[in-house]
């Protein structure tokens, strides 16, 4: 099973984004726990924002955005809980849940589950309900 899709950036990216990038996600991710949700907001809107709005500005160029970067290097079955845990750790504490840390467990689940059937939906139905039947014909596009 793989967590790193891969290790190697597309030539055109910038080195110290991807860095930039690596840090932003590391402070974000330890701080979503740390601190209360007020300063939290604040934090990622500055930390997150400024650099997004960068890397969605011009599309091609050296400064890619969070997603794409995500997308490149890590496996999906692993980004989705991560970002739908995350989500629902700031939603816990935001909300003021006692058990909020529960919260974020409980969306990270729903963050693999919907990744995870997100396959099983992209393709027709491998098992139509009549045996005559093809499987593209049920889920035409």
């Amino acid at each position: 099973m793989n967590v790193i899709r891969t290790r190697i950036a597309p030539a055109h990216w910038s080195r110290p984004w991807l860095g930039l990038w690596a840090v932003v996600v590391g402070v974000l991710g330890v701080s979503v726990f740390l601190l209360p949700w007020w300063a939290f907001l604040p934090l990622f809107v500055i930390a997150f924002g400024v650099p997004e709005g960068v890397g969605l500005r011009r599309e091609g160029d050296p400064y890619p955005p969070l997603t794409h970067v995500i997308r490149h290097f890590v496996a999906g079955w692993l980004a989705f809980p991560l970002l739908y845990g995350v989500m629902g750790t700031f939603g816990g504490k935001a909300l003021d849940f006692k058990r909020w840390w529960a919260i974020g467990a409980l969306f990270a689940a729903v963050g693999w589950i919907t990744h995870h059937f997100m396959f099983t939906y992209i393709n027709p139905d491998q098992f139509p309900r009549d045996p005559g039947e093809n499987p593209a014909d049920l889920d035409p596009r």
